[in-house]
């Protein structure tokens, strides 16, 4: 379906609406629309996005599924959540993971039913400041690894299992963000979800090395190994350099530099710990799509500050 463009004045550009559209959903004179814009689109829907309350109900085989579907309600941007269900141990498993979601707390509980509040508001001028704390703390989990590997013991295991608690907060906390606050338009809010989600996985895969050391109390590695760790770190810190200076070349520089490691860096599987260098080739390869992401982001960043200065002349 396609429709003119009409002009009316200097600069007004308009168009019409499909008229089954707009009788089938009722449609009246002065009334108002929603708006997304997004690259090369415009979204046009009856309301706004409203997040304030929602229920939901447990079966008896959602055990293992509940600190999920609470996750997502919270990230999804719902201010007020009830949840029936029909075991009472299931409160509990409600409970659980509650420290891991700003400002969720259970304000009502019966033996069949339960409410959640977020008792919490978050400006979205907050965002930036999380996502680079959530870049930090990675980045501080490497750093504890390359000391531990100096003494060949996994000494901070239990510091970064919590730097990895405080780092999922963070990140459910940016999710909710996005979604709630509408930090970028639909396009850019996936490369932003994703973004996080490369987070994760490099984090993990951090908590996987050390999970292997404890095993045997032991961080032996050769040179080799312990090179690639080191690349690794520096790989992803001058990916949090490219994404805090909005500088899409710095971005270009780390994908050259990957590019010409990999000719040689399997060959450090034939050390010691195959293991941990696998979980670390596994980061390099994974820092790929993150450096993706942040060109994209940092491009949709730019053109709003861009925009920003329009407005204020």
């Amino acid at each position: 379906m396609q429709r003119k463009i009409v002009q009316h004045g200097g600069s007004t550009l308009t168009i019409s609406l499909p008229s089954q559209w707009a009788k089938a959903n009722n449609l009246k004179n002065g009334q108002f629309l929603n708006l997304e814009t997004s690259q090369g689109s415009l979204v046009i829907s009856l309301k706004e996005k409203h997040f304030d309350n929602i229920e939901t109900d447990l079966s008896e085989n959602e055990d293992w599924y509940v600190s999920r579907i609470i996750r997502h309600l919270y990230t999804a941007g719902y201010d007020e959540i009830t949840i029936n269900y029909s075991k009472p141990n299931q409160l509990s498993l409600i409970r659980k993971d509650l420290h891991l979601l700003t400002g969720l707390e259970v304000i009502e509980s019966k033996p069949n039913y339960c409410k959640l509040k977020c008792t919490v508001s978050i400006d979205e001028s907050e965002y930036e400041t999380l996502i680079k704390r959530v870049m930090l703390l990675v980045l501080s989990q490497f750093d504890y690894f390359i000391k531990d590997c100096a003494i060949k013991k996994p000494a901070n295991y239990e510091e970064v299992k919590q730097i990895f608690y405080t780092f999922c907060k963070l990140c459910n906390l940016s999710r909710r963000l996005i979604n709630k606050k509408q930090i970028y338009d639909s396009i850019n809010s996936r490369y932003a979800y994703d973004f996080i989600n490369g987070l994760i996985e490099i984090s993990l895969y951090i908590g996987y090395s050390y999970d292997y050391a404890k095993k045997t109390d032991t961080l032996d590695l050769t040179k080799k190994e312990l090179e690639l760790i080191k690349t690794v770190r520096e790989m992803y810190s001058n990916l949090i350099f490219a994404y805090q200076s909005l500088n899409v070349d710095k971005t270009r520089i780390f994908f050259e530099s990957r590019q010409a490691l990999f000719d040689n860096i399997l060959e450090v599987l034939k050390d010691k710990n195959p293991i941990i260098s696998h979980y670390f080739l596994i980061m390099m390869r994974n820092l790929t799509p993150i450096g993706n992401h942040i060109v994209m982001l940092n491009l949709a960043r730019e053109k709003n500050l861009h925009k920003k200065k329009d407005e204020n002349y």
